[in-house]
């Protein structure tokens, strides 16, 4: 049988006698046998072979801070787990003093990006690990106000128990995972310091964020979406909105080197489009409402959806264009990505290459939340605010777009109706239809004006409408 010299001989630096129960200040008291490389034979007890382990907690209790022990840690191939979760304690406790001199000394990030780099050169297991895995912190990475109603707690949570994230494979036995490092340290300080209206906090979580970047960048690693969206939040709590603008300028700039990091990217500018629009900048108490006119805002909106039309998710981009009640950028968008699937058949055509996916019936945005009602919606708001030939002008364009994007939303139906208890009448419409029943008359004149009755053929909509029927059922 294989044990640990731990369990029960082995306690820290000492030796237990199995029988008297007495603790010996003795490593090695002669009767046990070595077994090259790494284990220890105890002929006395039944032949037991025993793995000699370092009792980390009771080794690393007192060693100051300043001290370099984050190498040792990370090579304790034995206890993964307790090397982690003292490095992140350590960590944490010198983000809590605030101290940028002994956070220095103590050279904790660089040995942790040190370790993640030679790992992104061998197996990447933890890149990999994190770009999937913090995409559930970058919710509470943006700091939000709805992410913080309780008190955070103040103290290190040594056991994790209430982790959202997995742990990290075994292959990252001698690595910090960034995604431990946000959800055990950064985000509970983050949380801490927006309780407490402490800017200097939130200043100090600041420096340490952008120097754990720039040493990851450093060794060419890129950081995690989380990382950087906990970046952009503390900069735009503290008033810093030029910061975030020029910091994504560069990272739209970089662009994308596969397709893996797609999800994290959308799921980046998902909460920068949030916190342009849920808080104001330069707010450290977690309550103000954002101001309706800002220009950083505006800014940080336009950037965000730059960034995810690099990734070639126009429907995307789409839904929160139509979000934000821009119908014709929208229209402009999924127009672009019409252009570029049809381009990219006609090269799989004309080199005779399969394509690599089949396209999906219908439109091809319908089923990643963008619907051809939601465009017809959008304008409708949208022209309550236009002349009455602006109107007529965008509901053409409209349904110039629909009839490429979702020419079957257009096709006229028959569907039997029946209104009061006996009467049941035919009414023809298109699927548009159906979704927005209540066509808006009043913008183009009338229910009985050109305009009305040629937009609602150019839609599908039938010249007799059954709107203040009662009881109204399909058969």
């Amino acid at each position: 049988p294989q044990g640990k010299v731990g369990d029960p001989l082995y306690r820290g630096p000492f030796i237990i006698d199995p029988k008297t129960k007495q603790r010996c200040e003795e490593l090695y008291d002669g009767r046990y046998t070595i077994l090259p490389p790494k284990f220890m034979l105890d002929p006395e007890g039944h032949g037991k072979i025993y793995i000699p382990e370092l009792d980390l907690t009771r080794i690393t209790t007192r060693v100051p801070l300043p001290t370099p022990l984050t190498p040792f840690l990370l090579r304790r191939q034995s206890s993964p787990k307790t090397s982690h979760t003292i490095a992140l304690k350590r960590l944490h406790h010198l983000i809590r003093n605030q101290d940028a001199t002994t956070l220095k000394k103590s050279n904790i990030i660089p040995s942790i990006a040190h370790h993640y780099a030679h790992n992104c050169r061998t197996s990447n297991d933890a890149q990999t690990h994190d770009t999937h895995h913090s995409l559930p912190l970058i919710f509470r990475a943006a700091l939000l106000p709805s992410s913080f109603h309780s008190s955070p707690a103040v103290e290190f949570d040594d056991k994790g128990e209430f982790s959202i994230c997995p742990p990290p494979p075994y292959s990252c036995w001698n690595v910090l995972t960034l995604t431990e490092i946000l959800e055990r340290v950064l985000l509970p300080h983050a949380m801490l310091a927006l309780s407490q209206s402490t800017t200097k906090s939130l200043i100090f979580l600041l420096d340490v964020v952008c120097e754990l970047i720039d040493t990851f960048e450093a060794y060419t690693v890129t950081p995690c979406p989380a990382l950087e969206c906990l970046l952009v939040a503390l900069l735009w709590r503290l008033g810093r909105g030029a910061q975030v603008v020029a910091l994504l300028q560069s990272r739209k700039k970089g662009g994308i080197t596969n397709d893996s990091e797609i999800d994290g990217i959308l799921a980046f500018t998902d909460m920068l489009l949030i916190i342009a629009m849920e808080v104001k900048l330069g707010d450290t108490f977690g309550e103000s409402p954002p101001l309706k006119h800002c220009p950083h805002a505006q800014c940080l909106q336009a950037l965000a959806i730059d960034i995810m039309c690099s990734t070639a998710s126009y429907h995307e981009v789409a839904k929160h264009l139509l979000k934000l009640g821009r119908v014709m950028d929208a229209i402009t968008v999924c127009t672009h990505g019409i252009m570029t699937v049809t381009i990219q058949k006609t090269k799989n055509e004309h080199h005779q290459r399969p394509p690599v996916t089949t396209a999906p019936a219908g439109p091809p945005y319908s089923k990643k939340g963008t619907r051809s009602s939601d465009f017809f919606r959008v304008a409708v708001d949208n022209a309550a605010n236009m002349t009455l030939g602006e109107r007529a002008k965008m509901f053409c364009h409209v349904h110039t777009f629909l009839s490429r994007w979702d020419p079957d939303c257009l096709i006229l139906e028959e569907k039997y109706v029946q209104v009061g208890e006996e009467e049941i009448v035919t009414k023809v419409q298109s699927r548009l239809a159906d979704a927005m029943p209540h066509f808006p008359d009043h913008l183009l004149g009338g229910s009985e004006s050109t305009a009305t009755l040629r937009v609602r053929e150019m839609f599908g909509y039938p010249k007799h409408v059954l709107e203040n029927q009662m009881n109204i059922g399909i058969a």
